[in-house]
């Protein structure tokens, strides 16, 4: 055999009071081996140390350099205290033991304590005074011993114990919980079982966006959805900007056609409106088919077979929905952000539509059966029962494929080390100065401490940096006559970052990085992914002065499609958005989350003892957690979250309104109030921090936090010097 190859290294240990002086050790080990042995009489020679010196060291090491190891340092040094640490242990015992509890009245899933009282804290917690996991009845007890996973139980949550006791004695309602599936806040009662619920599972879990946008009776615009994945944090969710808006579906109303009586005929299939007139609610709608017209108004026979034909006015009639939408007619209010994979010319995201999938979808969606109790026979979504379903449309859909006509807007991967016009600065900062941060930040530096008269626009920024990048090249070029100079009229990305990052610093937002480098690379990404996403909404409502040249068309097949939509039209998108708090706004809009119709914000219940933020919490906790599935891009999510949000800054604004006593005020009056009146600001950050997501909000958090770490690791002069007490 071969002798083995030793290596040997050096090591200084600095002298310990009373223990030892400094010695320099001497360690060997074999080529590839990764445990360093003492050289007890190397050592000993080296210092002229004793055996008890010798001793006092490590007699094997594992010993790694400091390029493999590099030194950190704590930001908040800390001397934990003994009670501190078992109360931490505590609270660890009692999060490692809670159980996953299913609520039969709420159907609401959520985590929560263990029964027993030894794995319960023992104190009350601020975060559980807005989101209760009590639980008032067990229907099956949790084991005693603790298990490796969290166990799944069943019973009644406080909650709705509490809301059964408010109505004992009211008899109408005394077994109806605010959020059972009797108050209409079941999205899947009536579908919870059997073959239909197995046919909802695979299609609200297959479902791309474009195909749930297709079928819906409202488009809900969530803007900005990034369907994208981020470099280092795979797909993720998807954020949003602005807030929701949902346009309805046009129906042109046939009380304003001038040929109406020429287009009304019999056996057309209408909605009218019949019953008894009521000023709080509008009449409910009837499918009905026209008989006849009369000069008194159109005669017309119920889908009922009960109810006899009737004359009816023609202010009753409506003409009905038509589903699914075309997807041109989505390009104005969808608009898709596509990022390529690699090289290639795949995408990253899943846009395609299935013909025979929106097929399988409308029938779910509109199947007639009993689904609700003293209802009839009607369609499985309520919202349904009004619309017609063409499945000859389902012909121009492609078999399985991206519709061409979408609005796709490609990111561009060369901007953020390309060059910014000053088209594409002034989009950036007018239109993203509310929703954008870093145009934001900018924004706001300019017009606090950069902007020299009130005349300023966002070009004239941008001629003013581009002037403070042309001298900075010029000496640059002197020095070295190399340096690469942007075209003209153009300003780089990476120069613009580092501008944004010199004046705009510290960020109210999260940027990732530690040199001015990584920073600099971070906020241009950042910008870059900003100016496209305000480019594609510019798009689509801005005009050019040039037509691009016409294709080549053939007039025989042009002519049969002509004809075929205005015999077969497709649905269109109004202008005109639906009211905030319209009947059945949600669950128009998203039907594959609500397939029955029910369980939406504003929807005619027996009780209404809630509020927004409770109902979208109890949507969020229901237990299937379908709400929160991410194949739609969490549309919905974000749809009832922003609701949530807003309803909770009309409450704290109008508690704003009501403190400083002030009328309805201009936008100059307000600033004039801002400038001058330093006791409204901070009324209003007070207010602002108790709406979750504002940056109030997170600055307070942050505030807490801070101290909270300071108190554990910060012994007061009070206590005990003695290191020995507690």
């Amino acid at each position: 055999d071969k002798p083995k190859k030793l290596e040997y290294v050096q090591v200084r240990f600095e002298a310990i009071k009373g223990v030892r002086r400094g010695i320099d050790a001497k360690y060997e080990r074999v080529e590839g081996d990764h445990v360093w042995s003492l050289c007890r009489k190397a050592t000993q020679r080296l210092n002229q140390a004793s055996e008890s010196d010798v001793d006092s060291l490590p007699q094997r090491s594992t010993i790694c350099g400091t390029d493999h190891a590099p030194v950190r340092t704590a930001k908040i040094h800390t001397a934990f205290r003994e009670k501190l640490l078992r109360r931490m242990f505590d609270a660890q015992k009692v999060l490692c033991n809670m159980v996953l509890f299913h609520c039969t009245t709420c159907n609401e899933r959520f985590p929560t304590w263990h029964p027993h009282p030894k794995y319960r804290p023992d104190f009350e917690l601020e975060c559980l005074k807005d989101c209760d996991i009590e639980v008032h009845e067990w229907h099956d007890s949790p084991p005693e011993e603790r298990t490796r996973h969290a166990t799944l139980h069943r019973g009644r949550c406080a909650r709705c114990h509490k809301s059964l006791q408010k109505v004992a004695n009211k008899p109408l309602v005394h077994d109806v919980a605010t959020f059972s599936a009797q108050n209409n806040w079941d999205p899947l009662f009536g579908i919870d079982v059997g073959a239909a619920y197995k046919e909802w599972l695979y299609l609200s879990q297959n479902a791309t966006v474009v195909e749930s946008m297709l079928v819906a009776l409202d488009h809900m615009q969530v803007s900005v959805c990034y369907l994208r994945r981020t470099r280092s944090f795979g797909r993720g969710i998807p954020g949003f900007h602005k807030n929701i808006i949902s346009f309805p579906q046009d129906i042109n109303d046939m009380k304003n056609v001038a040929h109406f009586f020429s287009s009304l005929a019999a056996n057309d299939i209408v909605n009218v409106r019949y019953g008894q007139r009521n000023a709080d609610e509008p009449r409910p709608l009837y499918r009905a088919r026209v008989l006849q017209l009369e000069a008194d108004g159109v005669r017309v026979a119920f889908d009922d077979d009960d109810r006899a034909s009737r004359l009816v006015q023609l202010a009753d009639i409506e003409q009905r929905v038509q589903v699914p939408w075309k997807p041109r007619d989505l390009a104005d209010n969808l608009v898709v952000f596509r990022r390529r994979i690699g090289r290639t010319e795949d995408y990253i995201e899943d846009l395609r539509v299935r013909r025979n999938f929106i097929r399988r979808i409308l029938t779910l969606l509109t199947t007639r059966a009993i689904c609700r109790p003293d209802q009839g026979e009607e369609c499985r979504h309520m919202y349904y029962n009004t619309c017609d379903v063409l499945f000859s449309s389902l012909d121009d859909l492609p078999e399985d494929a991206v519709p061409e006509d979408l609005n796709f807007q490609h990111v561009d991967e060369e901007l953020p080390s390309g060059y910014v016009t000053s088209e594409l600065f002034v989009d950036w900062m007018n239109l993203g100065r509310h929703d954008c941060d870093v145009a934001k930040a900018l924004g706001y530096t300019w017009t606090q401490d950069l902007k020299t008269s009130g005349n300023e626009t966002p070009s004239d920024l941008f001629h003013s940096l581009l002037a403070e990048y042309r001298e900075e090249m010029e000496e640059a070029t002197e020095a070295n006559p190399v340096e690469e100079v942007a075209p003209d009229g153009e300003l780089p990305m990476q120069w613009l970052a580092a501008y944004v990052s010199r004046i705009c610093a510290p960020f109210s937002f999260k940027i990732k990085g530690e040199t001015e480098e990584t920073i600099r690379d971070a906020l241009a990404e950042l910008i870059a992914k900003e100016m496209q996403s305000v480019q594609g909404y510019v798009s689509t409502w801005r005009s050019h002065g040039a037509m691009s040249g016409l294709k080549a068309k053939d007039v025989e097949t042009e002519t049969h499609a002509h004809l075929q939509a205005h015999a077969f039209s497709w649905p269109q998108i109004q202008e005109e958005p639906s009211r905030e708090r319209s009947d059945g706004r949600f669950v128009k809009a998203f039907p594959l989350v609500f397939p029955m119709g029910v369980a939406d914000l504003y929807q005619p219940r027996l009780r209404s003892d809630f509020t927004i933020v409770d109902a979208v919490q109890h949507l969020f906790r229901y237990h299937t957690g379908h709400l929160l599935r991410s194949n739609a891009g969490h549309r919905a999510t974000w749809a009832l979250f922003n609701t949530a949000l807003r309803d909770v800054g009309y409450s704290k604004g109008s508690l704003v309104h009501r403190n400083v006593n002030e009328h309805i005020l201009t936008k100059e009056e307000l600033r004039t109030m801002y400038e001058t009146r330093q006791d409204l600001v901070s009324r209003v950050s007070s207010f602002g921090a108790e709406i979750p997501t504002t940056s109030m909000q997170w600055k307070r958090e942050a505030f807490e936090l801070e101290w909270i770490v300071r108190q554990m690791s910060w012994a007061p002069p009070w206590t005990p010097a003695d290191p020995g007490t507690d």
